[in-house]
């Protein structure tokens, strides 16, 4: 993580001040971010500058105050009026997703979503299921095989607090017995079905090229091979008339690493790629807004 990648952390998350200490990453240890809280328990929190024996070294930054934009008149709205990003982005602004999906640990609480609640559904490696869920018109989704027992749902970096830039659920082809599927049921069988699809491969330590979508290779070549601090958004337009959008591992586990996230969107003429390789301070969706009104955070944020 940079310090640039700190500072928008903090910047919006609720319990930070305004101040942040980084630490970069060296041979010997990883890069370290932390901020003052708000309301500490005890005292003040000053901003000093520590160095000791000058191998371990934390720098100290002013975090920016969010600029309120609740009309979205400095930034760049999406295409359905959801959402509101910032003009450095390129241009480009994702929409309010139909269904999204954090593949975490069951300990872990749902992230900042679209559904109900303002939370996204979860999924752990149980069995396909009905679900309570915070999407009323996807009520089905799971594995073909139990994937809870051992786990094999992990978060690789706890202290990140973003939930599934870190997680994932592995598709254990020796847990399974076969090669593991997911399953969301989105219609009726025999139904054409046009969708995008984004999912997110979040620090596998392995290869995404044996991952499939609906039958068919769904990777990005140029992200095929992620390390421990990569990530990458594949996004793809398809229609199913399953009734079932299905995403499966390989029998090789270095083949397919892991599943993060998914998002289901519309289908779009010119499907828009969330981020890629690391979660950068311009990716729309860097850190989930839909419950963080403009009024109060700066962009991205929801509009609706």
């Amino acid at each position: 993580m940079s310090a640039a990648e700190c500072i928008t952390k903090a910047a919006v998350e609720p319990a930070c001040g305004d101040h942040v200490q980084h630490r970069a990453a060296s041979q010997n240890s990883a890069a370290i971010c932390e901020c003052w809280i708000k309301n500490p328990c005890c005292g003040t929190c000053k901003p000093v500058e520590y160095d000791f024996r000058n191998n371990w070294r934390f720098n100290v930054y002013s975090v920016p105050k969010p600029i309120p934009d609740p009309t979205c008149q400095n930034g760049t709205a999406s295409a359905d009026g959801a959402h509101c990003c910032p003009k450095s982005c390129g241009g480009t602004c994702l929409g309010k997703p139909l269904f999204e999906i954090s593949f975490q640990p069951s300990s872990m609480r749902p992230p900042y979503g679209t559904g109900l609640n303002n939370e996204m559904a979860v999924d752990s490696g149980e069995t396909f299921r009905v679900r309570t869920t915070p999407y009323p018109s996807f009520t089905s989704w799971g594995w073909n095989c139990d994937l809870t027992t051992p786990p094999q749902a992990e978060d690789r970096e706890p202290g990140d607090l973003l939930n599934f830039h870190s997680t994932f659920v592995k598709p254990d082809f020796a847990t399974c017995g076969a090669v593991a599927q997911w399953d969301l049921l989105v219609g009726a069988n025999g139904t054409a079905m046009p969708f995008e699809v984004h999912t997110l491969h979040s620090r596998p330590f392995t290869s995404i090229s044996g991952c499939k979508l609906n039958g068919q290779p769904h990777f990005d070549p140029n992200h095929s091979g992620l390390g421990n601090s990569d990530m990458a958004w594949v996004v793809r337009a398809m229609s199913t008339s399953t009734g079932r959008i299905s995403w499966s591992g390989a029998q090789n586990a270095n083949s397919c690493g892991g599943i993060s996230a998914m998002r289901v969107y519309p289908q779009t003429e010119n499907p828009a790629v969330d981020c890629q390789t690391k979660p950068g301070i311009c990716c729309p969706q860097f850190v989930e807004m839909a419950s963080r009104p403009c009024s109060q955070f700066a962009a991205p944020c929801s509009l609706i």
